[in-house]
């Protein structure tokens, strides 16, 4: 992601993450060596980013937060090193979408945890564990609910982002399957009513305003 700022045109970048320090130094050291300058991996500590409050213009979180679990922390600290007039672009899955793909199962998420626990140790090798510290899937609504809460504006794109298949291309999965989706959210009335439904299934992207 931040390769990709860079190549478009970013010249100042700040990329967190909860790696070592060691880690993020040989980060540092790789993007240095291929001359992408103005790129800066630092650690996160899970509680307070390494940064001074309104110090961003654009904060972008790609597939993070259904992996934070003390998120409203996390959305606060998001708000706080915001710039005024800043704004946060947020895409994520949560616990609506059907299919998993962390665990690459079918609607176990949807239930509680002692049929989850069940499932994950019968079905993935014992991994309950691993799932539960570090997938925390959240319904749309809370997710919502909090950043309303925190940010003065929230503008949801997600059906901006479905209803069109422009990148069709580079699409990584079934291309006939999502072609014929396709054509049917641009259906009169049936397409308007098939992409509302669409967006509570499907993962988030919002644009949170400070």
């Amino acid at each position: 992601l931040v390769a990709f700022l860079h190549l478009i045109g970013y010249t100042n970048i700040s990329a967190v993450d909860i790696y070592s320090e060691e880690r993020v130094n040989g980060l540092n050291r790789l993007f240095s060596k291929a001359k992408m300058r103005g790129i800066i991996f630092y650690s996160y500590d899970k509680i307070t980013l390494p940064f001074e409050n309104d110090q961003f213009d654009l904060i972008v979180s790609q597939q993070v937060i259904e992996h934070v679990s003390n998120i409203e922390q996390y959305i606060s600290e998001c708000h706080r090193v915001l710039s005024r007039n800043g704004r946060a672009l947020l895409d994520f899955p949560h616990k609506m979408v059907p299919f998993d793909t962390h665990t690459r199962m079918w609607f176990v998420h949807y239930f509680p945890i002692f049929i989850r626990k069940y499932f994950y140790d019968k079905y993935r090798d014992n991994e309950r564990k691993q799932y539960f510290n570090f997938l925390y899937l959240r319904t749309p609504f809370f997710y919502n609910s909090l950043f309303k809460r925190v940010f003065d504006k929230v503008e949801d794109f997600t059906v901006d982002r479905i209803s069109e298949f422009r990148y069709k291309d580079h699409y990584e999965g079934n291309r006939k399957l999502r072609g014929a989706i396709d054509k049917i959210f641009h259906l009169p009335i049936v397409g308007y009513f098939s992409l509302k439904i669409a967006t509570f299934f499907v993962n988030k992207t919002v644009v949170l305003y400070k």
